[in-house]
Parts: C-alpha cells; sequence; structure tokens
C-alpha cells in the first residue's frame, strides 16, 4: 500500500477538486510510470501520447488539457503504480504488470508459454485479441478502479552469458539469474536460478554471482551487460504483452464524450508506435553489441523445441494456481498456444494445458 501522508492526501483531494469544477473547460491530468522514457512503453507516452492529446482537445473540442507528468518513479516506482493510479495519485499510468504478481497475475500469460513469437506487432495483436475474447482481463484491472487505454508488447526475452556454451547440458552447474515470472524458465536446466533484477545484473555478471542472465534484448545492449556477459544467444523466448497504460475510471468519467474519443484513439496510435519502435530497437541492439564485440548466436530450433519440452507443465501449472485464486484460465492457455502455433511458433506445441 502507498502510504498518503496528510499533505499528499491533501494535495490528491485538491487535484481531484479541481478537476471537477474545471471540468466544462480545463482539466489537468497527471500521468507516470515507474521506468524512466527511456523503454519505448515510457518514451512514446512523453514524446507522443501526451503532445497529442494536448494538441487535438485544443484544436478539436472547446476544452483544454494539460499533462503533469512523473516518470521515472518520481510519484510511483515500479510496484506502486498501478496503486497510484487506483488512489488518484496518477490520473493516468505507464506500467508493467510483471511488478504485480499478484494483483495482476493473468495479465502475465505469457511467462507461462515461452517461445512464442518475438514480433511485438504480432504478440500486441495476439494480445489485444485475448483480451477481447476473455473478460477476466478487463475485469480485473477495472476491480483496481481503472480503465485498460493501450495493451502493448515488451522487448523479446533472450539469454545473455559470461561463457560461451552450445548445449542444454552446457549450461548445468551454472547461476542464472531471471526475475519473477521467468525464473522457471530455467528451473529444469539443472542451473542454480537466482532471483534478481536489472540494476543488479552488471555488477553480479561482473563478480561472479551470475554466470548469465534472462532478460529483455534491449536491456542487455542499454546496460551494456555484453561487456561482462559477451555470449548473447538469440533464444527467442518471445516478446510479452505486459506493458499498458490505464487510466483512473474516476477520472475517466468526469471526462467530456469528445476527450475520451481523442484519448481512445491516440492510445490506439501509441500502441502501434510502441509495438513497432521495440521492433526496431531490438534489431538494433543485437546490431549494435555485434559491432561492440559481442557474440552473438542463434540456438537451433531443436534446441528450442528441447527446452520448451521440459517446461511442458509450465501453462498446466500456472493454470492451476490461478485457480487457486478463483481465476479460470485453463481456456486461455490455450487459445494462446494455438493463436502462437498459427504464426508459425512450433515450439509452443510441446506444451501441455489439460
Amino acid at each position: 500500500m502507498i502510504p498518503l501522508t496528510k499533505p499528499l492526501a491533501l494535495t490528491v483531494a485538491v487535484g481531484l477538486m479541481v478537476a471537477g469544477a474545471a471540468r466544462a473547460d480545463t482539466f489537468n491530468l497527471r500521468i507516470g510510470s515507474g521506468q524512466p522514457p527511456l523503454l519505448p512503453y515510457v518514451s512514446v507516452v512523453k514524446d507522443h501520447f501526451v503532445p497529442e492529446v494536448t494538441r487535438r482537445v485544443a484544436e478539436e473540442t472547446e476544452h483544454t488539457v494539460t499533462f503533469t507528468e512523473a516518470y521515472g518513479g518520481s510519484v510511483a516506482k515500479l510496484p506502486e503504480v498501478l496503486e497510484a493510479i487506483e488512489i488518484g495519485l496518477l490520473d493516468l499510468g505507464v506500467l508493467a504488470t510483471i511488478f504485480e504478481p499478484s494483483h495482476m497475475a493473468v495479465h502475465n500469460f505469457g511467462f507461462a508459454v515461452p517461445f512464442g513469437t518475438s514480433d511485438q506487432i504480432i504478440a500486441g495483436r495476439i494480445a489485444k485479441q485475448l483480451y477481447e475474447e476473455f473478460p477476466v482481463f478487463t475485469d480485473a484491472i477495472a476491480g483496481k478502479g481503472q480503465r485498460l487505454l493501450a495493451l502493448v508488447a515488451s522487448a523479446d526475452y533472450t539469454m545473455v552469458t559470461k561463457e560461451p556454451w552450445q548445449t542444454l547440458e552446457d549450461l548445468e552447474g551454472r547461476k542464472i539469474m531471471a526475475g519473477g515470472a521467468n525464473l522457471a524458465w530455467v528451473g529444469p536446466l539443472g542451473v542454480t536460478p537466482v532471483q534478481g533484477a536489472l540494476p543488479q545484473a552488471y555488477n553480479g555478471l561482473q563478480t561472479g554471482v551470475y554466470d548469465g542472465s534472462i532478460m529483455p534484448l534491449q536491456p542487455i545492449h542499454s546496460f551494456k551487460l555484453y561487456e561482462v556477459a559477451p555470449y548473447v544467444a538469440v533464444m527467442r523466448f518471445g516478446s510479452m504483452p505486459i506493458n499498458m497504460l490505464t487510466v483512473n475510471t474516476r477520472t475517466w468519467n468526469r471526462l467530456p464524450d469528445d476527450m475520451q474519443r481523442i484519448i481512445t484513439e491516440v492510445a490506439g496510435a501509441y500502441e502501434d508506435r510502441v509495438n513497432a519502435l521495440n521492433v526496431a530497437r531490438d534489431r538494433e541492439a543485437l546490431e549494435l553489441m555485434a559491432a561492440a564485440g559481442a557474440t552473438i548466436f542463434e540456438p537451433s530450433e531443436t534446441l528450442r523445441q528441447d527446452w520448451a519440452a521440459r517446461l511442458k507443465d509450465l501453462p498446466k501449472s500456472t493454470a492451476a494456481d490461478l485457480a487457486s485464486r478463483g481465476i479460470d484460465a485453463t481456456a486461455l492457455f490455450q487459445r494462446y498456444i494455438d493463436l502462437l502455433e498459427e504464426t508459425g511458433a512450433t515450439a509452443v506445441s510441446q506444451f501441455t494445458v489439460e
């Protein structure tokens, strides 16, 4: 729970009153994130969503909107964004569901089915289809007092190591860092799974705390992990639909119809921009790391199939865990696997659901 001190509670209350009183003409909306505007799902909010909504509201309506922007955890850190939007500390926020393993457990469904698609445009399209077919997603968001405006995919997940490897047996005994939901990916390989996070990755790899790490491609480059772990395996674990833009329901209901229409349309364009930018950024990250001397290699499809086979019960066990929380996700996982197979993601055929 994010504690509200008296001054902070007063600030929130005053902000809500001002928004309500100025409803006819001027709106001041607070928008923020836990991540800085470096990753596409945050940078496109800052560089496109905010200025475009501001411009269109001014040109197409009788209203005016201004945004108070709070990126990089200045108002809410990564695990706090969902609650900050719920209580009205933020009107809109961009968040990563991986940092909400309890409240948004079902939204992390992608981690139960690795080796899907590495194309963020396809990943985003499949996720939107699932959200339309399974109300559990929007119901969970509504239960936190929010409305989903946009859903976007992450960079492709892959693995970086300090030493070369060719077979899964080569990885046995190595200390592989992963975070949260993807820690299960290395469990059946005979490695030592180590819970970790991106800020500790460079020093951990450099000092031998970790022998390798699983994480998205772009941070491997931007945090220069290839300097201390120069073997970058293009595993194609897949792009995970875990990033979203939401709005506080009370805030949304105070906005006039023409503003809601503009925000909805710009949010749709935001999805397209982020997913396309992630595709380009993943490709660029590989090129830049190769140019800097990293060894880039792509394991065989046979190896990927073998790895997936060792994780074959992961969707089933994840569905069982969700069932214990009152969420029936068996049909959801089967539908996700079917949609991925239609894209040519052959390794997902290894997974069982029932």
